[in-house]
């Protein structure tokens, strides 16, 4: 599976609106919707959409700008009705963070998380328009929008996790210059708002969940399918004849028993599982078994563990300037950041109920994790940028490379 996807190219350039007739239109949209974050989500999708299709000359959808083949031939320009729709739909996304976000087991649209991805860019868009005025604490809000909504998008299969991880690593990037020029209240606000949102990171098991539950779904479309061994005969002539059940439960079984180990601390999961011996199974599971991908570490949840270390460094990186605006110097220990900067020291998601590791440089620090092999290196670096589960060094955090 690849982790690529593209970030539209939106801009926001304004509302039509005053502000008074836009509050009026974000609460008509978002009446009476469930205290969960996920319909506003969805009804902010719906109100983008429904503004692209008055766009006469354009497609249902804004097209995505770096990719060459099926492409509208004129270059997409908005208009005034989804200039109008950006600003509401922004207001509504904001409005669902009030709520915590549950993604349902069968989502209402396909590729939820890809298609909300242009908002992510609209909201760091709006944090650019806010720096470049020297607004820095306007930036850093719209910047936190964006790493909340990202947040909540990883909530749901592999997939949404990988699409995660490149959101996160482009929102991560805005923060840069708050990092440097913002106050300490800025600062503090930051650290605030990412203790909240870190504290509803999805964790492995839930999106093994969510994966078993989208290859069911697979099995209950073959077995309407009275050809369904006919068709797979092709690609297996020795397919058994087992019935669909009796193959279901073997997925079922499977994936019990990879969410079991998901739910152990990362040192202790097991990197491989028992291979089906049918084509069916060996294709629904190949993320777990495959030689292909066993390296990507889907088994032992490398990818989210990685993700979550970013964020626990993202967030220990505030704190850290935080303390140094008002000490003048680092910390020499993590621990001297609680209670008045963090209210608790971030565990490092490849380690078993341990904290990130930190060296003291005086002018400078070193804030790591043991990564992937479980071995602490003293923080050095992973020669590939890349983190696969046979990685060997440290994961470390690239804030004073910025």
């Amino acid at each position: 599976m690849a982790e690529i996807f593209v970030i539209f190219a939106l801009f926001l350039t304004g509302s039509f609106l005053s502000f008074a007739k836009a509050d009026e239109s974000v609460a008509k949209a978002t009446k009476n919707l469930p205290h969960n974050a996920y319909y506003y989500y969805l009804k902010a999708l719906n109100v983008r959409r429904q503004a692209a299709r008055t766009n006469v000359t354009s497609p249902p959808s804004p097209p995505d700008t770096k990719r060459t083949s099926r492409q509208n031939p004129k270059p997409y320009k908005k208009n005034a009705a989804e200039i109008k729709a950006d600003a509401e739909t922004l207001e509504i996304i904001r409005k669902g963070f009030s709520f915590t976000y549950k993604k349902p087991n069968h989502d209402e649209t396909q590729d939820f998380s890809h298609r909300m991805s242009p908002f992510v860019d609209m909201f760091l868009n709006e944090s650019d328009t806010k720096a470049k005025k020297g607004d820095w604490r306007g930036a850093a809000g719209c910047a936190l929008d964006a790493v909340r909504l990202v947040q909540d998008m990883t909530h749901g299969t592999i997939l949404d996790v990988l699409l995660g991880n490149i959101n996160l690593s482009i929102a991560r990037k805005k923060f840069k210059q708050v990092l440097e020029n913002g106050d300490i209240s800025t600062i503090r606000m930051v650290i605030n708002r990412l203790e909240n949102i870190f504290a509803q990171q999805v964790q492995y098991a839930d999106v093994l969940q969510a994966e078993k539950e989208n290859g069911l779904s697979f099995y209950h479309e073959i077995a309407a399918n009275p050809n369904w061994r006919n068709e797979f005969k092709k690609d297996d002539p020795f397919l058994p004849t087992q019935n669909i059940d009796s193959l279901k439960k073997v997925y079922i079984n499977a994936m019990d028993d990879l969410i079991t180990n998901a739910r152990l601390p990362y040192p202790q999961r097991k990197v491989s599982i028992s291979v089906p011996g049918d084509a069916i199974n060996q294709m629904q599971l190949a993320l777990f078994s495959s030689p292909k991908y066993l390296n990507s570490g889907m088994t032992q949840g490398t990818p989210l563990a990685n993700q979550q270390t970013k964020s626990a460094f993202f967030l220990v990186e505030f704190a850290l300037r935080a303390y140094q605006l008002e000490h003048h110097q680092y910390p020499q220990t993590l621990e001297e950041l609680v209670p008045n900067y963090l209210h608790k020291i971030p565990d490092d998601p490849f380690a078993a109920n341990q904290p990130l590791r930190y060296i003291d440089n005086k002018e400078t620090y070193v804030l790591y994790s043991i990564g992937p092999d479980g071995i602490d290196n003293g923080g050095k670096q992973i020669d590939n940028k890349r983190i696969y589960a046979d990685s060997k060094g440290d994961i470390v955090s690239e804030v004073q490379n910025w």
